[in-house]
This record gives structure tokens, C-alpha cells and sequence, in this order.
């Protein structure tokens, strides 16, 4: 299967957060839902059950087994698997039924991010990997809606970098917003980086950019 994950970190005064079993920065499987779709975890309603490549994609292939994921100047060869590039496709030539899904994923991915906001009070969310510029908007109109005034001001920027989940949450301080170096404000001492990672398979990788 080509599809892609998510994953996090937490910077801390440069260092890289570890928690006490290596399991903090698990933001793909924050629950923003007690009766979600259900995760590859094991558990249902997290994050990554929304928000994922491979939920886009189980969305999808729902969307085109009703018959409502085609628009016009979009098709399919017969042996083409349905994947999330086809919803977002689809979403782009005016499908509301998949821009309905995109934004559902953004929301759960900005809830989950209000809740770390809430938590620890970082002052910057560094978005990386294939879907990143796909939510970064949602993500800062729910951060608006939902966050504390405190949180409000959150600096929510979009990494540069091509593969930050090999580099490591530590190394993703490297980035840009609308391809211009990002002003800090001297604020780097909490940061949380969240991960679109990318698997591969049969020597291919799951890509989204340029939807």
C-alpha cells in the first residue's frame, strides 16, 4: 500500500522531548473523537484515522465505490488504484463531498493541535510532509475558533524541508512560510513539529504536492 502517517515532536529548549517510554510526540494518535473511524493503533478517533494519507484514501475509495468521486475531467484507468491524490483532485474540480472530507481531516488535525496549544503552550506549529499545505489553513481557522486567546497568536508555518520525518523533529527548525524564512520573534524554545511521513512501496512514494 502507498499511503502516509503522521507523527511529531516537541522541541524544548532545542532538545528534542523523549517522555519516559519514547512515546512522546505521538500526535497522529491523539483521540480528538470517543466514536471515531478506527486506527491502525488498534484504538478509534484518533488523529491519523482522519487526517492520514491513508484515511484520505479510505475515503476515497468509499467515495468512488458509491460513485461520487469522478467529476468531470477527472478518470480512471481500469487497473488505477483509488488513492488520496484522486480525493484531493477531486476536491480541487469542485466535489463537494471530497472537500467535505479534507476539511473534516484539517478539524481533527486542528483540534489535536488546540489540545497540545492547551497543554504545553508552544510558541510555534511547524507543519511537514505531503499534506502539510493541504490543512495548514484549516488548521490555523480552528486554532481561531477553538484556541484560548493565550494560544491565539501561535506562530503555524509550513517546513521547507523534503523528508523531516528521517531528519528528526530537532533538525525541522529549518523552514519557511510561503518560501520566505519565517520571523521568530526570538521564540524558539518550544516548538511542535508535526510529520506527513511518507512510506514507500515497490519503490514508489505516496505523493500529493502540486493538488
Amino acid at each position: 500500500m502507498i499511503s502516509a502517517r503522521i507523527g511529531g515532536g516537541v522541541v524544548h529548549h532545542n532538545e528534542l522531548i523523549h517522555g519516559s517510554s519514547f512515546c512522546a510526540g505521538e500526535l497522529g494518535h491523539i483521540m480528538v473523537s470517543f466514536d471515531g473511524p478506527d486506527c491502525m493503533c488498534g484504538s478509534h478517533g484518533c488523529i491519523e484515522a482522519y487526517a492520514s494519507g491513508i484515511a484520505l484514501q479510505r475515503e476515497a475509495k468509499k467515495l468512488h465505490d458509491d460513485d461520487l468521486l469522478l467529476v468531470e475531467d477527472m478518470s480512471l484507468k481500469n487497473d488505477e488504484c483509488v488513492t488520496a491524490v484522486h480525493l484531493i483532485q477531486a476536491a480541487k474540480l469542485g466535489n463537494s463531498k471530497a472537500s467535505s472530507i479534507l476539511k473534516t481531516a484539517g478539524t481533527a488535525l486542528g483540534i489535536g493541535i488546540v489540545n497540545i496549544l492547551h497543554t504545553i503552550n508552544p510558541s510555534l506549529v511547524i507543519l511537514s510532509g505531503v499534506l502539510a499545505n493541504q490543512y495548514v489553513n484549516t488548521v490555523k481557522e480552528v486554532i481561531r475558533q477553538r484556541g484560548l486567546a493565550s494560544v491565539q497568536d501561535v506562530n503555524v508555518v509550513v517546513s521547507n524541508l523534503s523528508d523531516p520525518a528521517l531528519l528528526g523533529a530537532a533538525n525541522v527548525l529549518s523552514f519557511s512560510d510561503q518560501n520566505e524564512p519565517a520571523d521568530l520573534g526570538g521564540r524558539t524554545a518550544h516548538t511542535l513539529a508535526i510529520f506527513f511521513q511518507e512510506e514507500y512501496s515497490r519503490g514508489q512514494s505516496w505523493q500529493v504536492q502540486g493538488y
